[in-house]
C-alpha cells in the first residue's frame, strides 16, 4: 500500500501526528474499511551486537492502540508475525503480548508467514 508508506514517511519526517515515537501508532485508511497500523515497536534500522532492535513494551502499547481502534470499528487484525523479522525478536515473546492486547479482548486476529524471499 504506496500511501501507507508515504504517511509513514510524512510522519517519520514530524509532518504529522501523533508523535513519531516508541509504542506510537499511525493509521492509514488505504481502501474503505481497510486500515494499515503503521507501529514503532523497533529502536532504530540496524542491530548492534546481539540486542534485538523489538522493544517489546513498546509493540505492546502500539498493540493496546490497535486494540482500542479495532473495537471501534469492529474489525478483525491481519499480520505477519510482527517484531520477528529483521527487528529480531522472538516470537514465542511476541505471541503472548498479541493474546494478551487482542485475543483476549475480543479482536480475531490472522497471523500469517511471509513467503521466503
Amino acid at each position: 500500500y504506496p500511501e501507507a508508506e508515504t504517511a509513514y514517511r510524512e510522519w517519520a519526517n514530524r509532518k504529522t501526528d501523533p508523535p513519531f515515537a516508541l509504542g506510537q501508532v499511525q493509521f492509514v485508511e488505504v481502501a474503505p474499511k481497510l486500515w494499515v497500523a503503521n507501529m514503532i515497536g523497533q529502536r532504530g534500522l540496524s542491530r548492534r551486537g546481539d540486542l534485538p532492535l523489538v522493544r517489546y513494551d513498546a509493540l505492546r502499547a502500539c498493540l493496546r492502540s490497535v486494540c482500542m481502534f479495532s473495537m471501534k470499528r469492529q474489525a478483525s487484525i491481519q499480520m505477519p508475525r510482527i517484531g520477528c523479522g529483521l527487528a529480531g525478536g522472538i516470537w514465542d515473546e511476541v505471541c503472548p503480548i498479541i493474546e494478551a492486547e487482542l485475543t483476549a479482548n475480543g479482536i480475531l486476529v490472522s497471523v500469517y508467514d511471509l513467503p521466503a524471499a
